[in-house]
């Protein structure tokens, strides 16, 4: 059942302020708005009422529930209304409140997916539409071949082809059927264990007779104590036992300890720097000396002036430090720059406070004279009197009583007093009156004036009267900029002497740094000689000669360690060898009795594999060829439902569109039997193939296409709701485009039985649109709505029903 939607009403919702009623029971709602006041926020809250999401915005902001409800409310509502939904009971409210959606959404989730897919074209999905349908990580997911799929109705001829696609090849038939693996597996498994087996059986005689003369020999060459007997040989456990008490190990693991500490020792002679000569020496210490004499003169005079003028500065700055702590630059341009922003602070504040008073001073006089004018104005009105317009209206409704010279009030005969007339008097009076009223009116208004003028004066001299420093503020800064003149001065005229002192201090430092590395050298020469005399000691080897070389004493050590080494490696290698042959000889005797058993083992597991392994090939050619089929059959049915079909839809729609566009966008259909994979492409009119849509097309015309595309993909298939929602989908396109595009919705609308929901920003676009889509027949209506907000922010919805109205021709 497709709902009828009769009116939305949304409160509250993104950039909707307050709350909007908007009537959508008409062939064509038209929507217009300037940027900003809301016609997406619309769009997507029929979106969100009527599936429960809202996709563009779910996929560039994954949290966008958090951000739906309009800034400075709690809570959003959307309600549907409507002949479907006000019989059930809470159908058609959605609630957003602190990030959740509470709903009973209006459509069912197959009505849902088809509205977001195939109904509603979102702003900012129209310029990455082609894009969307021609990318994915695997073409074959892509939303174009989805659609395809959905089309065509390929899903059991999918399910087969897809099914029986690992049949064709033996890994994949492997990772469907674990038993079929699992078998291949065994059987190569088998196989190469009886072989091994067989091989390793035919050899074992001759590799123990072999075996047990090599042993033989080694145990010779490892030299035992006592000499192995003959009947040894034949107890092997006992054979091993004697050999595998080493003692050998200890003294190579001393020895190499040894190594190790001679390759320290002269690791560290090498990385002591280079010995400086007598000369040499001198100069350094000379250098660190007249550094030394050079920096502290200046410490004893400009340095001392440095500090006295810091230490003034910690009255206002306590956080300066001493240049002792730092260095003389580092605290020259801390204490200078905090100088130079508390000058310019004290300057700003006096000029401001100058220009305050000057402009209370000219407030005070506005404010006088405001107030005389007003007095003024009072003594006028005083004299002239408040109660002039009861008085003329009274005489004015006496006059039409006066048919005589007697006056209706006294009396009194009024001819008498010789002043003409009693009706024209009473007429001159009430004309006097009434001119006195008007001036009255006059000052009443200017009197109003003046005494608005007067409050906002008032307010402003309060205003400026507040901002205003006192006496004693002035005072305070005045002080304290006479105080820092003095040291912001000397500051300056001590610049070049702190950067030439920074520069003396840093000499000092590096100088003493070479004498004492210099220093640092001759002590730990001196220590790497005791240590290699030492270990000289231990090894038994001559004492270094006073005179000898280091480098020759570490050559001799060296040579010594290495003969050691030799000697106690040799006799551990023989020994180990002995071992190993034991070990092997142990080893043949056991494998020879489990080759024989293992052989035999495999060709009884080898036979029956061998049976299964066949019925399964059997069984995977049946289903090669049934999936080879099924692809066939899949790929004759795309190729003939597009060509025939969706191509031709898209293009008739698209040259409706860009009649002279000489390139006209098509679907690229595969060539081979792998599966559906759908892709873009364009195509001359001749029918010659060109580039993709985005190497060939304009950017207005990539906008035409992928509106063409959209709608060809709506009309393609049974629509299972008959509706068109689009936003703004008018950009970069000229007049034609235009008004072909208005004549195609109206053919959509009137012919096809679509209903169409358009929002434009373009305030000729919409008056054109409604021109073109008013109603041209009987029961026909074109409903637009006016988007607007006011001066406080809140959102207005204006529709106006424009319906069929026949005009009658009389002839003449």
């Amino acid at each position: 059942m497709i709902p009828e939607l009769h009116r939305l009403s949304i409160s509250n919702f993104r950039s909707i302020k307050g709350t909007v009623h908007l009537p959508l029971n008409a062939p064509i709602v038209l929507l217009h708005g300037a940027n900003g006041t809301g016609k997406t926020s619309v769009l997507s809250a029929l979106e969100l009422a009527l599936t429960g999401d809202v996709a563009a915005m779910r996929q560039d902001d994954a949290g966008f529930m958090q951000h739906l409800v309009h800034q400075g409310t709690e809570r959003a509502t959307l309600r549907f209304s409507g002949p479907s939904i006000d019989t059930d009971v809470g159908a058609g409210v959605t609630i957003i409140e602190g990030g959740k959606v509470v709903q009973r959404r209006v459509l069912r989730v197959d009505q849902a997916k088809f509205f977001t897919e195939r109904c509603y074209l979102a702003q900012s999905v129209l310029g990455r539409l082609l894009d969307i349908y021609s990318r994915a990580d695997s073409q074959k997911d892509s939303p174009l071949t989805r659609f395809v799929k959905d089309l065509l109705q390929l899903d059991k001829l999918d399910a087969l082809a897809d099914g029986l696609h690992d049949a064709d090849h033996l890994a994949r038939a492997k990772n469907l059927v674990p038993r079929l693996r699992r078998a291949d597996d065994l059987r190569r498994t088998f196989r190469n264990t009886r072989d091994k087996a067989s091989a390793s059986f035919g050899n074992l005689s001759a590799e123990l007779e072999r075996q047990r003369a090599e042993l033989r020999r080694l145990v010779a060459n490892a030299a035992v104590v006592p000499p192995i007997a003959e009947t040894e040989y034949t107890d092997l456990q006992s054979l091993r036992a004697r050999l595998a008490n080493d003692g050998e190990e200890a003294p190579i693991i001393i020895l190499l300890q040894r190594r190790r500490e001679l390759d320290s020792l002269e690791a560290a002679w090498l990385g002591l720097p280079a010995d400086a000569d007598a000369m040499e020496r001198g100069r350094l210490e000379a250098n660190a000396n007249s550094a030394a004499f050079q920096a502290q003169a200046w410490k004893d005079t400009t340095g001392t002036r440095l500090e006295a003028v810091v230490e003034v500065l910690r009255e206002f700055f306590p956080e300066l430090p001493s240049w002792m702590a730092t260095d003389p630059q580092s605290a020259f341009d801390r204490a200078r720059g905090r100088v130079v922003t508390d000058v310019t602070r004290i300057q700003n504040a006096l000029e401001q406070e100058r220009k305050a008073a000057a402009s209370a001073t000219a407030l005070i006089s506005d404010v006088g004279r405001a107030e005389s004018r007003v007095k003024i104005i009072d003594e006028q009105i005083a004299g002239i009197g408040m109660s002039i317009g009861g008085l003329t209206r009274a005489l004015a409704e006496i006059v039409p009583h006066i048919h005589s010279e007697d006056c209706p009030v006294c009396g009194q005969n009024f001819s008498k007093t010789r002043q003409g007339p009693l009706s024209a008097h009473v007429q001159q009076k009430v004309a006097t009156l009434t001119q006195q009223a008007g001036r009255v009116s006059a000052l009443t208004t200017e009197r109003s004036q003046t005494q608005a003028r007067l409050s906002e004066l008032k307010r402003q001299s309060a205003s400026v009267q507040a901002a205003r420093l006192d006496s004693a503020a002035v005072m305070d800064l005045q002080t304290r900029m006479a105080r820092l003149t003095a040291p912001a001065r000397e500051l300056v005229e001590l610049t070049q002497d702190v950067a030439h002192g920074a520069e003396l201090i840093r000499n000092q430092a590096r100088a003493e740094g070479q004498l004492a590395a210099l220093r640092d050298r001759d002590r730990r020469a001196g220590s790497l000689r005791n240590g290699i005399a030492m270990l000289a000691a231990e090894l038994q080897q001559p004492q270094l000669a006073p005179a000898e070389p280091l480098a020759v004493a570490v050559a001799r050590l060296r040579a010594c360690l290495q003969e050691a080494e030799a000697a106690a490696k040799a006799a551990r290698e023989a020994r180990s060898c002995a071992l190993a042959a034991v070990d092997a000889l142990s080893a043949l005797h056991i494998q020879t009795s489990q080759d024989r058993q293992t052989r035999d083992e495999a060709d009884a597991a080898l036979t029956i594999l061998e049976n299964a392994y066949r019925e399964a090939e059997r069984l995977r050619a049946q289903a090669r060829r049934v999936g080879s089929a099924a692809r066939e059959a899949r790929v004759a049915i795309v190729r003939r439902v597009f060509n025939e079909g969706l191509n031709n839809l898209w293009r008739d729609l698209f040259v409706r569109l860009a009649p002279t566009e000489p390139f006209v966008p098509a679907f690229c259909l595969p060539e081979t039997a792998e599966g559906v994979v759908a892709q873009l492409e364009t195509r001359t009119r001749s029918g010659e193939r060109g580039g993709t849509p985005g190497a060939m097309l304009s950017a207005g015309n990539l906008n035409t296409a992928a509106l063409t595309l959209f709608l060809a993909l709506h009309l393609s298939v049974e629509p299972k709701l008959p509706w068109l929602v689009l936003d703004d989908p008018v950009q970069s396109m000229d007049e034609v485009h235009i008004a072909q595009f208005a004549a195609l919705l109206r053919t959509l609308s009137k012919e096809h039985r679509r209903k169409v929901i358009i929002a434009v920003h373009d305030r000729s676009l919409f008056e054109y649109l409604t021109l073109e889509l008013s109603p041209a027949f009987a029961n026909d209506q074109l409903i637009t709505v006016d988007l607007r907000r006011s001066a406080t922010e809140e959102t207005f919805a204006d529709p106006s029903f424009l319906s069929y109205r026949g005009e009658d021709v009389v002839a003449a």
